[in-house]
């Protein structure tokens, strides 16, 4: 079996920049958060900050993608390594192997790539569908048209592969294979197909920030004590300092945890979803729970 190199090197530090930039962004952000009151502004700077962690994240998985890449081939197949994904293409079912260059119309179509990094799904007018795994441009990338897809690759030595490729084909497989394809488990939780799931999951998250929103716009505004404590007649029974309305964010965050978390319990246990429903509806209506206490308390200011 022979290994084809790629080059990572610019695909890496592009994506170490991006990554390092965001973090900075982050840091910078929650920096700023931490030196100014509470306000809808700083509140907005949070949400920019988790969502440029988030893209780190996000983009430090696909940089360990690129750098567990690689492509392999023996007189069975050629294998497509990228982190968590695999391509086992059987030499057998490989149509051809065109150069990028001659393919006309030959595009990327997904968003989420930069210079040094191709991947994702793309097209060409005459090959239909295709699948991206590749580190340089369009025009110096191989396109391998087989029976179970179209994929393109971008090996350093082209030409030699191209050669390997033939050499191969013509001395024939010493064993039958099948194309397999794999992916990252995750991408399989049945989760993601659950709309009932993911509607509780995602209002519960909607309503909580909402509150937060709501408390961080009106705390510059709030006397230097509140009621925390209100009987049904509206008799005051305790006062305290207006930073512990925040409390009741508080109290979101430990409900969406603790019942979020037991839902997912019993959701990958239990074939019957029913009790994580259950949970996750329970987190919901906490959630307008601490909308009604907020209000009743505001309202008695």
């Amino acid at each position: 079996m022979t290994t084809w190199a790629l080059d990572i090197q610019r695909g890496w530090r592009l994506g170490l920049v991006f990554v390092v930039g965001l973090v900075l962004l982050a840091a910078v952000l929650i920096v700023t958060v931490a030196l100014n009151p509470l306000t809808i502004l700083t509140f907005l700077l949070s949400l920019v900050a988790i969502a440029a962690l988030a893209g780190a994240g996000v983009i430090s998985y696909w940089l360990w993608g690129l750098v567990n890449a690689s492509y392999t081939m023996d007189r069975n197949a050629v294998v497509i390594h990228w982190g968590g994904y695999m391509h086992q293409i059987p030499l057998a079912e490989i149509r051809e192997v065109l150069r990028g260059s001659e393919v006309e119309g030959l595009r990327l179509q997904s968003l989420f790539c930069w210079p040094g990094y191709l991947v994702g799904r793309g097209s060409a007018p005459a090959l239909g569908q295709i699948l991206f795994y590749a580190t340089q441009s369009l025009d110096a990338q191989l396109i391998l048209r087989a029976e179970s897809g179209t994929y393109a690759i971008s090996p350093i030595d082209r030409e030699g592969f191209i050669t390997a490729f033939s050499e191969r084909v013509e001395l024939g497989a010493t064993q039958d294979v099948t194309a397999v394809s794999t992916h990252p488990a995750f991408l399989d939780w049945p989760i993601w197909q659950d709309q009932m799931a993911l509607g509780l999951w995602g209002s519960s998250l909607v309503v909580l920030a909402l509150l937060v929103a709501g408390l961080c716009g009106l705390y510059p505004f709030l006397p230097p004590e509140i009621p925390l404590q209100i009987t049904r007649e509206g008799e005051i029974l305790r006062m305290t300092g207006a930073g512990r309305i925040f409390y009741f964010a508080l109290l979101g965050v430990l409900f969406l945890l603790i019942n979020g978390g037991a839902g997912m319990y019993f959701y990958q246990r239990e074939r019957d979803h029913a009790i994580a429903y259950f949970f996750w509806s329970g987190t919901l209506l906490l959630q307008g729970s601490l909308w009604v206490a907020a209000v009743a308390v505001l309202l008695n200011l």
